[in-house]
């Protein structure tokens, strides 16, 4: 279903290895269908339940330009103070710190995807001294 291994899957979720972009996607397709509710799924016009964008999508690209535009929305609003509820100052908090977490993940989080891995007969050797590396010395 997802081509890992019940191993594989066993380490993946005691935290020991990361899978492959493909298969978390596949993992969170899975995921979608057996928990169509979940938090950051929607259903399309035609009843498929798909992921919800993210906030960065629906704001302007960049992280700076996205949380000035945040910002900008919340000027606006506050522009009417007796019909502004209390606790807009929390909610666009919340929305910053949400643009920064989106941001964060895709600069470290997807990185993590494209770690590349040692050999596993190379690396632990010690290098030879440089004398022995260049071969028998003459005396």
């Amino acid at each position: 279903m997802t081509g890992v291994s019940k191993e594989g899957l066993r380490m993946f979720v005691e935290g020991h290895t990361r899978p492959h972009r493909s298969t978390r996607q596949t993992l969170g397709e899975i995921f979608l269908k057996v928990h169509p509710s979940g938090v950051m799924a929607t259903q399309s016009t035609d009843g498929e339940w798909q992921l919800r964008k993210l906030l960065i999508e629906l704001l302007s690209p960049g992280e700076k330009t996205a949380r000035a535009e945040l910002a900008r929305i919340f000027e606006l609003a506050k522009r009417f103070p007796e019909e502004v509820p209390a606790s807009i100052d929390a909610v666009h908090e919340w929305m910053d710190l949400q643009v920064r977490g989106e941001y964060w993940g895709q600069r470290y989080i997807d990185g993590f995807a494209k770690r590349t891995r040692s050999r596993r007969r190379e690396a632990k050797r010690p290098p030879l001294p440089a004398a022995a590396a260049d071969g028998p010395a003459d005396e």
